[in-house]
C-alpha cells in the first residue's frame, strides 16, 4: 500500500513540474508586437511574388523629419533587379528619428500582395505587415512615391536600439 500512495505522490508531484518546464514564454506581455529592441538593429524585407517576371515592387526609407531622395539612408532605391525579395538593414548607430518606411509598386500589370517583416538582427524578434496593390497603380508614373496611392507608407521610429512599427 505505500508503494501505490508513493507512485501516486510521485505523479502529483512530478506532472505538474514536467508542464511547467515544458512552458516556455516566447514574449514580455510587457512590450507590443510591433516594439523589437536589439543592440545589432533592425531587418526590413519585402517579399512578393514576382509574377510575371516584369513586376517590380521597391523598398524605401526616407528620414521623416528631412524627407527629400537624399534623405533615404540607404542611398538609393533599395530593390532593382530582385528576385521577389528585397531587404536592407537599419543599424543600431543610425540617428534616432522617424523614418517613413515605403513599399512602391513599380511596374507590373497584376494586383500584388506583399509581405513586409521587421526582424531584430541579434534577437530575431519578428513584426509582419501585409498589403496589396490594386492592378491599375501599375501604370501610374512618376517616382515620388512617399505619400502616394503608388506606395503604402509605415512609420518606424528608432531611439536607441528601441524600433517602434506604426501605420
Amino acid at each position: 500500500m505505500l508503494r501505490n500512495n508513493t507512485s501516486h505522490t510521485l505523479l502529483v508531484v512530478a506532472l505538474p513540474a514536467m508542464l511547467f518546464l515544458g512552458c516556455k514564454k516566447t514574449t514580455d506581455p510587457a512590450v507590443p508586437d510591433n516594439v523589437i529592441t536589439d543592440a545589432g538593429g533592425i531587418n526590413l524585407t519585402v517579399t512578393y511574388d514576382k509574377t510575371p517576371t516584369t513586376t517590380d515592387l521597391d523598398l524605401y526609407i526616407y528620414r521623416k523629419n528631412t524627407y527629400s531622395a537624399a534623405s533615404n539612408p540607404q542611398g538609393a532605391t533599395i530593390g532593382p533587379n530582385d528576385n521577389g525579395t528585397v531587404a536592407t538593414d537599419i543599424m543600431a548607430s543610425a540617428p534616432d528619428e522617424d523614418y517613413t518606411v515605403v513599399v512602391a509598386y513599380k511596374t507590373g500589370t497584376i494586383a500584388k500582395p506583399y509581405t513586409l517583416t521587421f526582424k531584430g538582427i541579434s534577437d530575431k524578434k519578428v513584426y509582419t505587415i501585409t498589403g496589396s496593390f490594386a492592378a491599375s497603380l501599375a501604370t501610374a508614373t512618376g517616382a515620388n512615391f512617399f505619400g502616394s496611392t503608388r506606395g503604402n507608407n509605415v512609420t518606424l521610429t528608432k531611439s536607441g536600439t528601441k524600433f517602434t512599427v506604426s501605420q
